[in-house]
């Protein structure tokens, strides 16, 4: 009985170690794993920290883009006020010695529209010369004394829609005669992309009156006022990806 009661006592004094041993590992096990959940929670709150930053930037920028927009529009206002007495003239043919300030006193003159000299305060060609003889002529600015005789002339050549370069007295192929507002460079592309924008969503009607873009849709509909992209793309629609041309 002895050897028997001292070979168990063996075998439990192994069973402990045994058990020892894989709980000291199960230990060390459950240690590092806690060490690794505590890692884990630190990046996450790392994590949540970065992505509220970075919600707090995005928050920034947005506003700080509507602040530069804001700005934008109230330069581009400035400068399209400046532009209110100058009227531009395109399709008047281009010659070495021509007298600017008698053609648009004579195509005034055809439009049934009374202008002196003493209402033109300057005219000239805009824009790079043309090197190809068959280019089309550089637009014309006149500039008025008197933004109310630039909205006669604007009218009375809505109203007649055929005046040529051989009403105005210029040599060569007939040209149309067209005379508009001048506007500024974003308003001129704005105005060419509502244009284009306008046709492609089955509005009717598109125009700048006094430097300001309107489209409607139809007679029935009210006039909408584009000032920027961000207008034009919410009244009228995005830009589309066929990229229509005017």
């Amino acid at each position: 009985m002895d050897k028997h009661f001292a070979l168990l006592n063996d075998k439990f004094d192994n069973f402990k170690t045994s058990v020892s041993d894989q709980l000291a590992t199960l230990t060390k096990s459950v240690a590092s794993w806690e060490k690794r959940i505590l890692d884990l929670e630190t990046k996450c709150g790392e994590l949540t920290n970065c992505a509220t930053l970075v919600k707090k930037q995005d928050s920034e920028m947005l506003e700080l883009n509507g602040t530069i927009t804001m700005l934008q529009d109230q330069l581009n206002n400035q400068e399209q006020f400046y532009l209110r007495n100058e009227l531009e003239i395109s399709g008047l043919t281009e010659t070495s010695n021509e007298n600017l300030v008698h053609t648009t006193l004579l195509s005034a003159q055809k439009l049934g529209v009374e202008l002196s000299v003493s209402d033109i305060d300057g005219a000239s060609r805009v824009g790079p010369r043309p090197t190809q003889p068959d280019a089309e002529p550089r637009p014309v600015v006149v500039r008025l004394l008197r933004s109310a005789k630039r909205n006669q002339l604007i009218q009375a050549a809505r109203v007649r829609k055929n005046l040529t370069t051989k009403d105005v007295e210029l040599s060569g192929k007939p040209r149309t005669v067209y005379f508009n507002e001048r506007l500024t460079k974003h308003n001129r592309t704005l105005f060419r992309d509502t244009r284009i924008r306008a046709k492609s969503y089955g509005y009717k009607f598109y125009w700048v009156r006094n430097g300001v873009i309107y489209v409607r849709k139809d007679e029935q509909k009210k006039p909408k006022t584009i000032r920027n992209y961000y207008e034009l793309d919410s009244l009228v629609g995005p830009a589309p990806k066929d990229g229509p041309s005017e």
